[in-house]
């Protein structure tokens, strides 16, 4: 079983938001779409406090669904500060 990746959700609701992601029945389609979402939103939160001293900027972006189920994907860009000479 995954750790809860950020305190704001208990273990327990993390298992069961990733099931619901994992979820490939069309009747639950939106709401497993919602739930990859809200996993790629805490993972991006986890991210950014991890790294809030070298300035983390993290997106959340989708590629098309007919590439894949599993279309949403966290890119991140450090703004590393420059030591002056």
């Amino acid at each position: 079983m995954d750790r809860c990746l950020f305190s704001a959700v208990n273990s327990e609701d993390y298992l069961s938001l990733r099931q619901l992601a994992e979820s490939q029945e069309k009747i639950s389609a939106k709401m497993a779409g919602d739930a990859i979402h809200a996993i790629c939103a805490l993972r991006a939160r986890a991210a950014t406090y991890h790294a809030r001293e070298r300035g983390l900027e993290v997106k959340i972006k989708q590629f098309p669904m007919n590439l894949s189920t599993r279309n949403f994907c966290i890119i991140g860009k450090m703004h590393t500060k420059r030591l002056s000479v």
